[in-house]
């Protein structure tokens, strides 16, 4: 990574007041200076370049994100070989279990949400209802905790420095002891479970695979009520289900890569 004495300041700048867009869900001037800690002028300067540009568009006296934005995002989505080569393979393993199927992938430090399948319980909703809801923190997931398990602990132990462990709810892991511990077991046992961890009553089955041509850690998972997950025999038999399915992406994955 390079050293701070060597990036482009005003770009950080620039970023910085795109994600502080995204933080508000839309903002004045004033408010949005005080929320990334700029001079008024320097913010004011940056929004019109991006007005000017076509990336934000002002409602209500508001500078908001502009749909321009999803023009790169899904270019990304798009191009992604491992959610090409996932998707058919999502879809069958969520029709042949009648759950809700979603894969993901670390980026950098979080955890984002690349598909989903059979959302039969409207489990999106949840996370859908605040701005920048596809990122995740990846302690709170079994997903997350999957992708975790495939990295090395220093690793581990610094992404939980940058993000904190924060508990969103009562079951949440916030001490990186605990963390490291439940690691170990999930690289013996081969998946990982959450219990609630996120979504207070939303269970799920995760476990991991790797995309070699794109260098991406990921994992998918079986998630529902926690009525659905309620012993070690259903735990077994998404498990099975899972790693059955993630066996076919991954030969897939090292025959494209």
């Amino acid at each position: 990574m390079a050293s701070k004495s060597n990036l482009v300041q005003s770009d950080i700048r620039l970023l910085k007041i795109v994600n502080g867009l995204q933080d508000l869900n839309g903002a004045g001037v004033t408010e949005l200076a005080e929320h990334v800690d700029m001079k008024k002028s320097t913010v004011y300067k940056h929004l019109k370049t991006l007005l000017e540009q076509e990336y934000v568009r002002v409602r209500n006296q508001k500078y908001h994100l502009g749909f321009k934005f999803l023009d790169h995002g899904k270019f990304v989505h798009d191009q992604s070989t491992l959610v090409s080569t996932a998707r058919p393979y999502l879809q069958d393993l969520a029709d042949s279990i009648d759950k809700v199927v979603v894969l993901t992938a670390k980026d950098y430090s979080t955890g984002v949400y690349l598909h989903s399948c059979n959302d039969k319980y409207d489990l999106g909703s949840e996370t859908q209802t605040r701005p920048g809801y596809n990122r995740f923190e990846l302690h709170t997931t079994a997903s997350g905790k999957s992708i975790l398990a495939q990295l090395e602990n220093d690793e581990v132990r610094q992404i939980a420095k940058k993000q904190g462990l924060d508990a969103k709810q009562e079951n949440t892991i916030s001490d990186i002891d605990e963390l490291l511990e439940e690691l170990d077991e999930i690289r013996e046992r081969g998946y990982a479970i959450n219990r609630g961890e996120r979504v207070e009553g939303i269970w799920a089955i995760g476990s991991d695979l790797y995309s070699p041509g794109e260098d991406i850690h990921a994992a998918i998972s079986i998630g529902g009520p926690k009525s659905r997950f309620a012993s070690d025999e259903l735990h077994q038999e998404y498990a099975n289900e899972l790693r059955a399915t993630i066996e076919k992406i991954q030969l897939r994955l090292q025959i494209n890569a």
